[in-house]
């Protein structure tokens, strides 16, 4: 069975952008998928151990920033 997707899904103070989750209030934005995660999401996308290619690729150690 396929999960539904919210229609705000990836939108700034919308749904999480992980299918999985799609908790409300996203407010960090992914600067590869160019999409709105929610904290924890976020927090998982950051891990320590991607912040090297992060850092070589986007010139910051955090995919995700949270966009105020």
């Amino acid at each position: 069975m396929q999960t539904e997707l919210k229609p705000d899904k990836g939108r700034k103070n919308g749904s999480c952008n992980v299918t999985a989750c799609q908790a409300p209030g996203a407010t960090f934005f992914n600067k590869s998928t160019r999409a709105y995660y929610c904290a924890d999401c976020a927090k998982e996308i950051n891990w320590p151990g991607g912040r090297a290619d992060c850092m070589a690729l986007y010139g910051t150690p955090l995919l995700c920033e949270e966009d105020h």
